[in-house]
């Protein structure tokens, strides 16, 4: 197409008239302009169309989150809060069995709890080869134990303590009857017997900086002699006599034993850390020191060590008869002067009342109480807020002693007088506690943020002519203040 002078003339006209009529006029888009020409042509009728501007939204990316190097973790702190550690709340649901493999579920970061979920799953698939024919899956199905069966026999022991973690995968071990798996194995441990296994493969982690450990060395200080302080606390865990000791640098470890080959041709654990009795003879390790795991897991809790173990059984040199006497055996708190000690102060609170040692004579039939927990004066301040000796027997009622003079105390004794007072019945059914009459304690706290000491008692009401527990909150001030920590 062509175009004479007088056609641009014309349209270079209409374009300016249509500019001048939205800047003058300010139209808005919907508007319809007539514009004329200056010769015979017919009209045209022009719409002016604005187009939105296009608004480009920057790309937003997370930072990639910077996590710290594992040579910070080994660097010895000045100071450390021994008294307690850092596990989670929940170890039932802290792993699944998905597809015969063991899955991890408590991470916050679900990438990193996805390779070790790999990890896992390739330490499974090595373990059905190394077993060879040996198919032990038939006796899974005897062991009682449901995630042990979906996993095919494949049994587990996970410990997560102060930000690492330790996944002892096994064949050839047969389960307790219900025995679930998270820490199962350092329970089992802690009776001095030795737990042999078949098939093993270890995990470790360090979950604050997500590190695989490959190497025990890892999980001590950088200046520490893991290989001494290990060998040490084996033979004070088994009390100078081991049956195994590792020789060289283990392979096969967790935080709380490693495996040691035997003639054989299998595995026994060696334990030389726990938790589960409450103890941490390696001073060295960086995972006997607490370290909170807040932000790395949802389910992460502080929980206090007990501050001793004890020994029950006691074999009569006449007799040959076991029989129970509860001593004072281990402790990372107290010295083995300061255990002899309180053992003395035991024999004194047995003499009073204080059960835990069975009265023996040879060949008579003696009557079996059942398990009893003991509790020093310093165990009590710290988890009640009492200074007192305490025991609860196998029926969970709480006995109190003096600490001073040894002997049981009565329930005025220990709450005060005016305790009636600040009483009501834990049942809204059966409030009437005017005839109450208590015969134990099962639990009593002093919450000294609050002043006042909080006791609930169990006992008879011949109102309602049976059985029932009662709650007071009696006012600090009216408790004997020797008995309350301060």
């Amino acid at each position: 197409m062509s175009f004479t002078g007088k056609h641009i003339t014309s349209i270079l006209t209409s374009a300016l008239l249509v500019t001048a009529s939205l800047s003058l006029n300010g139209c808005s888009p919907d508007q319809n302009i007539v514009v004329k020409p200056d010769d015979s042509e017919p009209a045209v009728t022009a719409t002016a169309v604005t187009e939105a501007p296009q608004i480009t939204e920057p790309v937003v990316t997370e930072p990639e989150k910077k996590l710290p190097d594992i040579g910070t973790v080994r660097v010895r702190p000045e100071t450390t809060e021994d008294a307690k550690y850092s596990s989670l709340s929940d170890f039932e649901n802290c792993f699944t069995v998905k597809d015969g493999y063991y899955q991890l579920c408590f991470l916050e970061d679900k990438e990193f709890e996805e390779k070790i979920n790999a990890d896992i799953k390739d330490a499974v698939n090595r373990l059905k080869t190394d077993r060879g024919e040996n198919d032990y899956s038939s006796d899974a199905a005897r062991s009682h134990s449901k995630s042990v069966i979906d996993a095919g026999g494949i049994m587990a022991d996970i410990i997560i303590r102060n930000g690492f973690l330790s996944v002892m995968l096994e064949y050839g071990y047969y389960e307790p009857y219900d025995t679930e798996l998270a820490g199962s194995y350092s329970n089992l441990l802690k009776d001095k017997n030795t737990i042999y296994f078949d098939y093993a493969v270890t995990l470790n982690y360090e979950l604050s900086t997500q590190t695989k450990i490959n190497s025990i060395s890892e999980m001590f200080y950088d200046d520490a002699d893991w290989n001494q302080d290990i060998t040490s606390a084996v033979y004070k865990e088994y009390h100078g006599d081991p049956s195994f000791l590792p020789d060289g640098e283990p392979v096969l470890f967790t935080l709380d034993y490693v495996l040691v080959p035997t003639e054989d041709g299998d595995y026994a654990a060696v334990r030389y850390n726990s938790s589960d009795l409450n103890l941490s003879y390696c001073n060295d390790m960086i995972a006997s020191h607490y370290r909170s795991m807040a932000g790395i897991t949802p389910l992460a809790s502080d929980i206090n060590y007990e501050m001793y173990t004890q020994s029950s059984i006691e074999t009569c040199s006449n007799c040959g008869m076991n029989y129970i006497h509860l001593r004072f055996d281990t402790s990372r708190f107290y010295s083995d002067d300061e255990l002899i000690s309180m053992n003395h102060e035991l024999e004194t609170l047995y003499d009073h009342g204080f059960m835990g040692r069975e009265h023996h004579e040879c060949f008579a039939l003696r009557s079996n109480y059942g398990t009893v927990h003991q509790y020093n004066p310093e165990s009590n301040k710290r988890n009640n807020g009492l200074n007192l000796w305490s025991y609860s027997d196998k029926e969970n009622k709480v006995n109190f002693f003096d600490p001073y003079s040894y002997e049981r105390l009565g329930i005025e004794q220990v709450i005060g007088w005016n305790w009636r007072d600040y009483a009501s019945s834990d049942d809204p059914e059966t409030p009437d506690i005017s005839t109450f009459e208590p015969n134990g304690f099962v639990s009593v706290v002093y919450k000294q943020s609050e002043g006042i000491v909080t006791a609930q008692l169990t006992g008879y009401s011949p109102t309602y002519q049976h059985n029932m527990t009662v709650t007071a909150n009696v006012p600090a001030d009216e408790v004997n203040e020797n008995y309350l920590a301060g």
